[in-house]
């Protein structure tokens, strides 16, 4: 959970750095799971 949490806070930072987009931590974590959930399970052995 804790390295979600900070996969989360490293994408908000670069959305806002690469897209000028600032989101709050929850509007983040929305879209992180949204783009990258399914592989961060896959990768870290969670179905």
């Amino acid at each position: 959970m804790e390295a979600q949490c900070q996969l989360i806070r490293k994408y908000r930072s670069e959305v806002l750095r690469d897209e000028g987009r600032q989101l709050s931590y929850d509007e983040a974590a929305l879209e992180w799971i949204e783009r990258y959930a399914e592989g961060f399970a896959r990768e870290h052995g969670h179905s």
